[in-house]
């Protein structure tokens, strides 16, 4: 009876929190769950979106097939590592999705296939 009113008196909050201060700094509790499209979204505007927006605009614009080969490759190897980060995630990212100042990754992922599969068609039309 003592440690269920210890727990009521001092909720775990803080430990997320702190969680999520390491992971995404500029989410509040207030924001809601970011979720997977969210997380897509904050993909987009950091340097890893970037990156991929520079071989998207490779492929689409330049015209030669081995410029269109690299940048299709280039969107899919950029996959791997969400992909391997989501299958062995670490408890610190596990902690950030339940508390939601995380999403799950797979739309990010699905998004950077789709694009990468889109050029390699591109490269491979004459």
């Amino acid at each position: 009876m003592v440690l269920g009113f210890t727990f009521t008196l001092f909720p775990a909050a803080p430990a997320f929190a702190a969680v999520c201060d390491k992971i995404r700094p500029d989410w509040s509790p207030g924001d809601g769950p970011i979720g997977a499209v969210g997380d897509t979204i904050f993909m987009a505007q950091t340097g890893f979106g970037m990156v991929a927006a520079t071989f998207l605009v490779m492929g689409l614009v330049v015209r030669h097939r081995w410029i269109r080969l690299v940048a299709s490759s280039g969107l899919a190897l950029m996959a791997i590592p969400l992909l391997l980060e989501w299958w062995k995630m670490p408890p610190l990212y596990r902690d950030a999705i339940a508390e939601g100042c995380l999403g799950l990754p797979y739309v990010t992922i699905a998004v950077l296939l789709t694009l990468s599969a889109g050029i390699f068609h591109l490269a491979l039309r004459r």
